[in-house]
């Protein structure tokens, strides 16, 4: 469908239809604008649970988009059909965001106004259709599904191809030039027999070597895994660490033990221990209104430090209707600042009156950051690195800065209708409380053992987070004070799935026995709660534990 406005009458009436195209989609019960174009609930998390690949990026919207363009007119020069055609690279800023990032726009001419064209980012290349109008220079685009839509007006004027996006988190601009070099096609990655795979000591019992590889290479084929690596634990270390496949498919570098991934949601239970730990030194009340702490972030009601780490905030998720607040700032980076983060989600409302519900919320982890980073004077990695990673030995972990270089760093895959293919790293310095850490999965089996042990908590907050605040309704399974609590063949465990862009991660422990298994993937959207259950069984079957039960 393609609608043309050649006058200023037909230019705001199909700005109004945008309007109300946007407006009906709000007003959807459960589909909101806002809403990532994906998701991941992974099988053994309950419905509150979601891991997401969040989406601000217009780029990411086209990926899966039919598209719907919409070309208005007003008057000015002859610009005749060749002075579009061609490559063209489009700059655009997010709301409040200094980064620049980039799209690539390549245009081909049709007959009369038509043109055919491809958004491309590295490794992906997404067609469209479209109408340019030599008298007048603009463009202007609209693409949609369902409830999720967006706009984009662009003029060709001197040579430039410039202006603005009206997208649900606000407006882009938008500023293009000719492109120059080569365009690259994105090629089908072909895994043509067994994953390379590596173990970093070798020296497990033969059937458990055996029977790893063996589910590790099934949920690879599966589910088009490019890079997997997976800790084993036991007896208060880390016996082994599993790897296969890619960290870089294109530069055929082997995911291995140093290979550093994304915590994502994994990140919240060490958030959580960060915040009990303050707790244990009579630097922060539980029942104390957030307000005490962080005063900017104010709603009219008590919301309590149990309520954000119980998810009983009534703060929305990711997912939901969430309202950014848009400002510009002088630090190229302003997310690292704990209390500007808050700005992601400040202006929205509550989804309920906080303590008389459960919902899964990040952002509600966003905040707890900055109640950590205010009660404990301090900032909040630092109280990380030093109360937990230290301790703990966990050299590796560090802030997902992604402006930052890192040694081993994994490529990024997502998925597309041509199978796994590279995409682009995302800024979550925003969320870093709530899943913006980095390192390798040896460090996820460290922290593992200090989760179930008593160095960082212990007594009657170490039972307060094991404790079932929310029941998900059978009595077997609940969240505790940042981590799942369950019953698994009787066993206590507690386990912690995450999932965001490039990445996928799970963690589950046997507190009892002192078992557990770490994975984390450099692909995005993967379930990975049987392969780390699995792996849990042959663990505990085949490596029996001399750790007592006063875990």
């Amino acid at each position: 469908m393609v609608i043309l406005a050649n006058s200023a009458s037909d230019k705001d009436q199909v700005r109004d239809l945008t309007a109300r195209a946007i407006r009906l989609g709000t007003e959807k019960e459960g589909d909101s604008i806002l809403k990532p174009i994906s998701s991941v609930r992974d099988s053994a998390c309950i419905s509150s649970c979601h891991f997401i690949k969040t989406r601000f990026l217009l780029v990411r919207l086209l990926l899966v988009l039919p598209f719907i363009f919409v070309v208005a007119g007003a008057s000015c020069g002859d610009i005749s059909q060749e002075g579009i055609e061609g490559r063209w690279t489009l700059s655009h800023r997010k709301p409040g965001v200094v980064d620049v990032e980039t799209v690539e726009l390549k245009v081909t001419r049709g007959e009369g106004h038509s043109v055919t064209a491809e958004v491309s980012i590295p490794g992906v290349i997404v067609p469209f259709e479209g109408t340019f109008d030599p008298e007048t220079g603009e463009l202007s685009l609209i693409a949609y599904k369902g409830s999720e839509s967006a706009t984009i007006n662009l003029k060709l004027k001197d040579g430039q191809l410039n202006g603005e996006g009206d997208l649900p988190i606000g407006q882009l601009t938008f500023e293009g030039r000719r492109a120059t070099g080569s365009a690259k096609t994105p090629v089908k990655m072909e895994f043509v027999g067994p994953r390379p795979s590596e173990f970093l000591r070798g020296d497990l019992p033969p059937a458990l070597e055996k029977a790893c590889k063996k589910i590790i290479e099934k949920t690879m084929k599966e589910r088009d895994v490019v890079g997997l690596s997976m800790a084993l634990i036991a007896d208060n270390k880390v016996i082994d660490v599993l790897s296969s496949g890619w960290q870089d498919f294109e530069k055929d570098i082997h995911a291995t033990a140093r290979t550093m991934y994304r915590w994502a949601s994994v990140t919240k239970p060490m958030t959580a221990i960060a915040a009990l730990q303050l707790v244990a030194s009579g630097d922060l009340d539980l029942n104390a209104d957030v307000r005490k702490y962080v005063p900017e972030f104010d709603k009219g009601v008590v919301i309590s430090v149990r309520d954000l780490l119980a998810h009983k905030s009534g703060i929305p998720h990711s997912t939901q209707t969430t309202v950014r607040t848009v400002k510009e700032y002088d630090d190229p980076h302003p997310f690292v600042d704990r209390i500007a983060s808050l700005d992601m989600f400040v202006e929205s409302d509550l989804i309920f009156k906080p303590g008389s519900a459960h919902s899964y919320s990040t952002p509600g982890y966003v905040l707890l950051g900055a109640v950590i980073e205010r009660a404990g004077r301090s900032p909040y990695a630092e109280q990380v690195m030093k109360r937990i990673c230290q301790p703990l030995g966990m050299e590796s972990m560090r802030p997902d800065y992604i402006w930052e270089e890192v040694s081993n760093r994994n490529v990024p895959y997502q998925h597309t209708d041509i199978g796994p293919l590279p995409t682009q790293w995302d800024d979550i310095s925003w969320k870093l409380p709530a899943g913006g850490w980095l390192s390798t999965v040896e460090d996820m089996g460290r922290f593992a053992i200090g989760l179930m042990g008593t160095e960082l908590l212990d007594g009657a907050l170490r039972s307060s987070m094991r404790s079932m605040h929310t029941d998900y309704g059978d009595g077997v399974k609940g969240y505790g004070l940042g981590i799942n609590v369950a019953k698994y063949d009787g066993n206590p465990v507690l386990y912690h799935a995450g999932g965001q862009v490039g990445a996928s991660s799970f963690l589950v422990c046997a507190i009892e026995s002192g078992h557990a298994v770490a994975i984390m993937t450099n692909t995005e959207g993967i379930g990975l709660s049987d392969l780390a259950f699995q792996a849990l069984d042959h663990l505990m079957d085949k490596v029996p534990s001399s750790v007592k039960s006063s875990r």
